[in-house]
């Protein structure tokens, strides 16, 4: 697996802020889904209850859209991915396809309604060909009909930002330049460390928008970089109106292990003692939910500062300690990883995974990467990643997908560098150069055959269900809110690498979900497909 991390930033999470209209706030308790998180502050919630757990189970096929960019076009394909998440507007869904393109469907039959070529190029090469989504924004002083009263902004893999009419999908050409704004003209780039990668959060109320930042870079040595590396990953609430820091707090000093903050942050009403909070929920890739206050940063929960691992290699200074949430208790392992963890099918699959765990050092989380083999658990893909969190706000719940994915991690001294990466029994592994620095790095996953790492997020619903895509065995499933019982389950016709999301129009409710896989560890597809009761 790839990390999500310093190669892929695209310019996405700076119009995520702007779905933030009064219609993005009333459209879900209308039964929509108007912002990427269900709503603009990211709940993934839904107050939809046709589909229950009595019923679910007859959930049927209700239509499927197909993109056309199932390995058509783009140079590097393999290295791209359907994982849009669409968003509801008057009946009509919006979402990015995996080359960039800005589709339009119709949410009851899912008929195209219109399509707009971003006119990215497609025979370049991009670092990774991955967008989840757009956001849509309504203009409530202009008047109803007129050109432009909603827009859809959307990115591009050439790293511009899109505004088009969400009624035809012409560009609105008051915004930037003839509707596209140049987003490495004096803006932001599309790798920058320490930048925001994942969907920001609005309160529009109080005018203030969560943003999660990246790592500094490069990932795995901070030599040429010391301290704490403020504010790298680190959660931040600015002032929508300005642009100014209200408050902010680092969650990873120093950071060694791509330990970014991977997902959107949840704007939450936390009951507390007899009280409600307004809260701020960080999941992240070590397995910890941060609690914050909303309006001030301060935990909910005590965060302790505690000694962690040091021995890295020459030339780095590890931060002494580690913030350490008190609770809730992690939800992926942190621990070292032993020989009583070895597992296989067989004996001698066992004996051989105990070898190669004993071969590595292995000390826990926040374990400095040295010239050693070093086994980092969580690895650099979480725990939590982009897919985030869902809150139920009647049940007072967080669901959350985890990982338990330790990764092998390696600096390679700059003269061995090209030496391994051209080493045949170095196959398989990931190769960063980390130019600049006396190191470059290696790693791979630390996993068995029949090990299903998850990609995508749950969305939560009144009745008492969550849904969840993620696995890479090409299934959505329903669980029960209540006990975590198996529902439902269907498979899909490539892998559900995304965040569903369920809506009602016409008296009917739908669940949606992107199947697009992956990259090579599922079934590739171009499908957005709806399932309905019959």
């Amino acid at each position: 697996m790839r990390s999500s991390g310093s190669s892929r930033r695209m310019g996405w999470v700076l119009w995520a802020a702007m779905a933030c209209s009064a219609a993005a706030a009333q459209g879900v308790a209308e039964g929509g889904w108007p912002a990427y998180g269900g709503d603009a502050g990211g709940q993934r919630y839904s107050p939809l209850t046709q589909i229950n757990p009595a019923n679910v189970q007859q959930l049927k096929l209700a239509w499927t859209f197909r993109t056309g960019e199932l390995g058509a076009g783009l140079r590097d394909w393999k290295r791209s991915a359907f994982e849009a998440t669409p968003v509801l507007h008057e009946g009509v869904l919006y979402l990015t396809t995996s080359a960039t393109d800005v589709v339009a469907v119709d949410a009851a039959t899912g008929v195209l309604r219109w399509r707009h070529a971003s006119g990215a190029r497609r025979d370049k090469h991009y670092p990774d060909g991955v967008s989840r989504g757009v956001s849509l924004w309504v203009d409530e002083a202009a008047a109803p009909g007129s050109p432009c009263r909603a827009r859809v902004f959307a990115p591009t893999l050439d790293a511009r930002l899109l505004a088009l009419d969400a009624a035809d999908g012409q560009p609105c050409t008051g915004f930037g330049l003839q509707g596209a704004l140049n987003l490495l003209d004096g803006v932001m780039g599309i790798a920058s460390a320490a930048n925001a990668w994942a969907p920001l959060s609005v309160d529009a109320q109080r005018h203030l928008v969560f943003v999660p930042t990246g790592s500094a870079s490069p990932d795995f040595f901070g030599g040429q970089r010391p301290g704490d590396n403020r504010w790298a990953n680190s959660l931040l609430a600015l002032d929508s109106r300005t642009g100014e820091l209200r408050w902010g707090r680092q969650l990873v000093h120093h950071d060694l292990w791509d330990y970014d903050l991977p997902a959107q942050p949840a704007l939450v009403d936390l009951q507390r003692k007899g009280k409600r909070v307004p809260a701020v929920i960080q999941a992240t890739k070590m397995g910890w939910l941060f609690k914050l206050d909303h309006n001030t940063g301060e935990p909910l929960f005590a965060i302790e500062e505690r000694p962690v691992p040091q021995g890295a290699a020459p030339g780095e200074r590890p931060s002494a300690t580690q913030p350490h949430p008190v609770a809730p208790p992690a939800l992926s392992r942190q621990g070292p990883v032993t020989a009583d963890d070895a597992w296989g099918v067989a004996w001698f699959d066992k004996r051989a995974c105990r070898n190669s765990i004993e071969s590595y050092r292995s000390e826990g989380i926040f374990t400095p990467p040295s010239l050693q083999e070093t086994l980092m658990q969580p690895g650099n893909a979480g725990g939590s990643n982009w897919g985030g969190v869902a809150f139920d706000p009647q049940r007072q719940m967080v669901l959350a997908n985890t990982m338990n994915l330790p990764f092998v991690v390696a600096l390679v001294p700059r003269a061995e560098f090209e030496a391994q990466r051209a080493d045949p029994r170095y196959a398989g592994w990931e190769f960063a150069p980390q130019s600049g620095t006396p190191y470059g790095m290696r790693r791979k996953a630390f996993i068995s055959q029949l090990g299903m790492p998850g990609i995508g997020g749950p969305i939560v619903t009144a009745s008492g269900l969550v849904f969840i895509a993620a696995s890479f065995d090409d299934r959505l499933r329903a669980f029960s809110t209540h006990s975590g019982e198996l529902l439902w389950q269907v498979k899909l016709p490539a892998g559900g690498q995304a965040t569903p999301m369920t809506y009602a129009v016409g008296g009917r409710q739908f669940l949606v979900i992107a199947a697009g896989g992956y990259k090579d560890a599922s079934t590739r597809g171009d499908h957005l497909v709806a399932y309905a009761l019959p």
